[in-house]
């Protein structure tokens, strides 16, 4: 990344270009990792420490508070903050469990779907599920201000689902996008796509979902494809590839 010209930049400069229009370098690429995992964590921290690079950890609480020996707890977390190379996203308390979403027993994410409440024998209604969502936002950002003494800039969607994938989901998907403009300045899905410009929702931006088995020359690649290019040089060039389409 630094080689090819990328510049590092935390969730405050990402706030500040959406709510001021303070202008990012030139390729500033935010870092972001899943899950406040150990293993994430001492992967990175030497490199970020060499290069004075900056990445983000979304933090989810559930683990914490079932003592997982892979989860980040909160002294681990506050050092990061200490460190000055990372921030802190929320990423729910509940979202990575899977809750009940039918008649059948069947299951889904806790963003994305109507719970099934089996001893009603109904889906909760759309105010029920405004309320499950506000609840696990509050008690997430409570812990973030109760144990680190800060309020979280910036949600990451579990799965980076809130229901965008769902084409009747409609109460969801803008329920879940109320919840994280109410309670936070930035919020983030996951998938294919790694652009974010101008005229993005800060209430969805993307995160690349970045694919272990590629190398670093295919990462830097698919990075740079993203970009904008001039057309009429593009054109000159004869070089509109198909995987630029997207």
């Amino acid at each position: 990344l630094k080689v090819h010209g990328y510049t590092p930049i935390g969730l405050d400069d990402v706030r500040a270009f959406y709510k001021t229009g303070k202008l990012l370098p030139r390729k500033a690429v935010l870092m972001t990792f899943e899950q406040s995992r150990k293993s994430s964590y001492f992967e990175i921290r030497d490199l970020l420490h060499l290069y004075k690079w900056k990445a983000v950890m979304g933090v989810v609480t559930e683990p914490i508070h079932d003592k997982d020996a892979q989860a980040l707890l909160w002294p681990y977390l506050r050092d990061m903050l200490t460190m000055g190379s990372w921030d802190l996203a929320a990423q729910s308390e509940k979202g990575f469990s899977l809750i009940e979403t039918s008649p059948s027993g069947a299951t889904g994410a806790f963003f994305a779907m109507p719970q099934w409440l089996a001893e009603e024998n109904r889906f909760e209604r759309p105010e029920e599920f405004n309320a499950r969502l506000a609840a696990d936002h509050e008690r997430v950002i409570g812990e973030f201000q109760r144990e680190a003494g800060i309020k979280p800039v910036a949600f990451f969607f579990p799965y980076g689902d809130y229901g965008q994938y769902e084409e009747h989901a409609n109460v969801v998907r803008v329920t879940n996008l109320h919840q994280v403009g109410a309670h936070y300045d930035l919020g983030f899905i996951l998938g294919q796509l790694a652009l974010n410009s101008r005229s993005s929702d800060p209430r969805r931006l993307n995160r690349l979902l970045v694919n272990p088995n590629w190398s670093p020359e295919m990462f830097i690649s698919k990075l740079d494809m993203f970009w904008p290019l001039d057309m009429v040089r593009e054109a000159r060039n004869n070089s509109f590839e198909a995987r630029r389409w997207i």
